[in-house]
């Protein structure tokens, strides 16, 4: 049963934040911060509702640390932390080798035209609008953002559809229609738009289902591919 009301709960709550409830910051926060400040707040929170609805399996995460830093002289120690940096390395080389392919191929659906989703160009003209949206912003989309979507579209869809393969269709294809649906394309367009978030869920969904289902190793490789797309701005 828990492995059903959990996931039921962890989609809601992100429904309800990302989407429903909104903040009004007008009355205490200047305009030029508005928008960073909202996506900072609402990740945050996001953050630590889903951790607390995780709690068990952090503290599985923690437990593991700290066996592995009790026993890092040993062999077994050493192979394993090996193994996780090299699938992390490995995770962030192949999302940006996947959102390259995907890129090209839009451009060649569209005649060579490069097809920039909305969603990043507002982050990238909000990273470099000023310093404190830079760290704010920089902070969501860095620490909270990875942890957020990797326990909703990993984590809790996995849990909810018990078939890996399946998972990593439906999962790649929510995450990548997530971050184009609030925008005003046509079908075509935010189908093609969708497309290198698409590929990036695939990558993610794929290690995810091979790691034997270890939430860590994704978080880490979101965060690293989104620090790198993050200094890339500057």
């Amino acid at each position: 049963m828990k492995k059903i009301v959990v996931p039921v709960i962890a989609i809601i709550i992100y429904i309800l934040f990302m989407h429903i409830i909104r903040p009004d910051f007008n009355s205490i926060i200047p305009k030029d911060y508005l928008q960073a400040f909202g996506n900072f707040y609402i990740y945050f929170i996001l953050c630590l509702f889903l951790i607390m609805l995780y709690s068990f399996d952090f503290s599985k995460y923690y437990e593991e640390l700290n066996l592995e830093y009790k026993t890092k002289n040993s062999l077994y120690a050493q192979n394993q932390s090996d193994e996780r940096i090299d699938r992390v390395l490995d995770g962030v080389l192949l999302v940006f080798c996947f959102q390259i392919i995907a890129n090209m191929l839009v451009a060649f659906l569209r005649n060579g035209n490069i097809l920039k989703s909305e969603n990043e160009l507002i982050i990238n003209e909000i990273l470099r609008s000023s310093p404190t949206n830079f760290l704010l912003l920089g902070m969501a989309c860095v620490v909270f953002g990875p942890i957020v979507e990797e326990l909703v579209f990993r984590k809790t869809i996995f849990e909810l559809l018990r078939n890996d393969n399946i998972s990593i269709v439906i999962s790649s294809v929510i995450f990548g229609l997530i971050h184009v649906i609030e925008y005003n394309y046509s079908f075509l367009e935010m189908i093609l738009t969708s497309l290198p978030y698409i590929s990036s869920g695939i990558v993610l969904g794929v290690i995810y289902s091979k790691s034997g289902h270890d939430i860590k190793c994704n978080i880490h490789i979101h965060m690293i591919c989104n620090l790198i797309s993050t200094l890339l701005v500057l």
